[in-house]
């Protein structure tokens, strides 16, 4: 969230696309919703009940938030992902968020950072 932050008080370039690994609640992603209210910004959940949460509390504030639900660490998280989200392809992404995902040492995590590399936009 510090990084979203300093990107406002620099000024720099809005993201046109924000996405939060690991959304749980939702609470986070809506704050980043809030923060940049030009910005899409997509939650992504695996857990069900995490999910639905974040679904039915945390979207009725935010018109620019949505939230998919969708296994980062999976070899198949793209065919689980696109079709929840309009936008159909892959590098699309200007700003990855994650507070509640990567500070756990994962199996896969080779798995979850080509499938990050996959969301960004290449070049910003």
């Amino acid at each position: 969230m510090q990084g979203l932050l300093i990107l406002k008080w620099i000024g720099l370039s809005v993201p046109k696309v924000i996405v939060e690994i690991g959304s749980n609640t939702g609470r986070t992603t809506e704050e980043i919703g809030l923060l940049f209210p030009q910005s899409k910004v997509i939650g992504i959940e695996w857990d069900a009940l995490m999910f639905e949460f974040a679904r039915t509390y945390h979207t009725k504030k935010c018109r620019n938030v949505a939230y998919a639900r969708a296994c980062i660490w999976q070899p198949d998280f793209w065919s689980q992902l696109l079709p929840q989200i309009d936008l159909k392809e892959q590098h699309f992404v200007d700003a990855v968020i994650t507070t509640h995902y990567l500070h756990i040492e994962h199996p896969n995590i080779e798995t979850i950072m080509d499938n990050i590399a996959r969301l960004l936009t290449p070049g910003l």
